[in-house]
């Protein structure tokens, strides 16, 4: 009796059909904040967990709330790269009036962890002492690449931002910056230093830095319209610009304006790519937010909101 052949490569096509079409889809890659409700009316102030950013078509992204978001999500809890809990959380969609924003998740199970004790470094305008937020995200574990190390400022890292500043300044023709004293930087408080290549400077500056990102005249700074009040406020009063910390990026012989009033919330390797993301607090006049450098060191992408 002869056997007839079988066919194995279309045994191998159902299968492999199969298998996808009854596979789990991909899981999201989110990153957000475990922090309290600061709006709630009791002392006792719920933790809750923020969405702020996704990592979406191999590019990390603000996290749209408008695209669906899921109504329930898994969060596990770090800090320094060490896994402390797992939350499982629902979308909250009555309470966007009453946080000033969105995609906020209330937590339905698990306890959530807290790190240390309450204190004023991560409060801004509560001005009550709080726990330090915590990054959740939907990955069930991460790793620090880097071992990102605080020092203190150098003379030699004030004159660094001090040309950096001239030289821009001169690029986007803001005319001549208004010294007040020596020079524009009052001090370099400190250093994060991320690689050889690599740190994130810390200075104290005796000028409007929004005079940089919104192209205005140094001159024309006193009198201009700003859009928003955090940016006159800044300004001063009488005309002349507050001493305001501002946070700079190098790599390599770039420099970059991150931003003011940031504070080093935490890093690691969220999205497995082998460098390190930085999670950045910011607390400023009617507006609070979190950026997050990405991309090897090169990008910054910030999500924050305002309050009236």
């Amino acid at each position: 009796m002869v056997t007839p052949n079988k066919k194995p490569g279309l045994l191998l096509l159902f299968v492999s059909t199969f298998a996808v079409l009854t596979s789990p889809a991909q899981k999201r890659l989110v990153i957000g904040t475990l922090e309290p409700n600061y709006f709630y009316e009791y002392e006792n102030k719920p933790l809750n967990i923020i969405g702020h950013f996704e990592k979406k078509d191999g590019n990390w992204t603000v996290l749209d709330e408008k695209a669906g978001l899921p109504p329930k999500m898994s969060f596990s809890v770090f800090y320094n790269a060490r896994k402390l809990g797992l939350l499982q959380t629902r979308y909250n969609k009555t309470i966007d009036t009453t946080y000033f924003t969105y995609n906020w998740y209330k937590i339905t199970s698990g306890n959530p962890p807290r790190v240390g004790q309450k204190t004023n470094e991560f409060a801004g305008w509560v001005m009550e002492k709080v726990y330090r937020p915590l990054v959740a995200g939907t990955m069930t574990s991460t790793r620090q690449k880097m071992n990102i190390k605080k020092m203190k400022g150098s003379g030699k890292d004030s004159l660094l931002i001090e040309n950096f500043l001239q030289q821009k300044a001169s690029e986007m023709q803001l005319g001549e910056i208004p010294f007040s004293g020596n020079g524009i930087v009052s001090s370099v408080s400190r250093v994060y230093v991320i690689n050889d290549n690599c740190s994130l400077i810390e200075a104290t500056l005796k000028l409007n830095i929004y005079c940089f990102s919104d192209s205005v005249r140094f001159a024309d700074a006193a009198t201009h319209e700003w859009p928003s009040v955090e940016k006159s406020m800044v300004q001063g009063m009488d005309g002349q610009p507050l001493s305001t910390k501002v946070l700079f990026l190098k790599k390599g012989n770039t420099i970059k304006i991150i931003g003011r009033n940031l504070i080093l919330l935490d890093h690691a390797d969220y999205d497995n790519d082998g460098n390190d993301e930085i999670i950045l607090q910011q607390h400023l006049y009617n507006y609070d937010g979190y950026i997050m450098i990405v991309n090897n060191y090169s990008d910054a992408i910030r999500r924050g909101w305002s309050y009236h």
